[in-house]
């Protein structure tokens, strides 16, 4: 190739489907126990939606990038690399605040433990866990 100033690149990047270990037309796969991982072929920016439960770090999903650098006379070239993407859920334990009640005996109490949401440190930046909760027991 030529450093010709006219040259044009074209990229996409696709998933390496964990499964196979093959580049997937595919813009999501699925790791079990993990979660599911979806690239954005014209950014590469991966997106990951972990299972209800997970914490922890992923097993992660590998990014397959290729461009294609075409010249002014047609002449082309085409570059593959591949990057791996691993990411890490933090746990958000709530917070609680106990109740306690104190009657006679025989007489109906009512207690009303509180939960907040906590905040954790992402990336050196504070996340809010979901917001206030009261429970109510009878």
């Amino acid at each position: 190739m030529s450093d010709d100033e006219t040259a044009q690149i074209t990229s996409n990047e696709r998933l390496i489907d964990p499964a196979t270990g093959q580049p997937t037309d595919e813009t999501s796969v699925t790791v079990a126990g993990d979660g599911t991982y979806t690239v954005d072929p014209t950014t590469g920016a991966v997106t990951f939606t972990p299972e209800k439960d997970f914490v922890g770090t992923a097993k992660g999903v590998t990014v397959q990038a290729t461009a294609t650098v075409t010249n002014e006379a047609g002449k082309t070239s085409t570059i593959t690399s591949d990057a791996s993407y691993t990411p890490t859920v933090v746990a958000a334990v709530p917070t609680a605040q106990p109740a306690t009640s104190k009657d006679i005996q025989g007489a109906t109490q009512t207690g009303t433990p509180t939960f907040a949401g906590t905040t954790v440190q992402v990336n050196g930046q504070d996340k809010q866990s979901p917001s206030k909760t009261t429970v109510t027991h009878y």
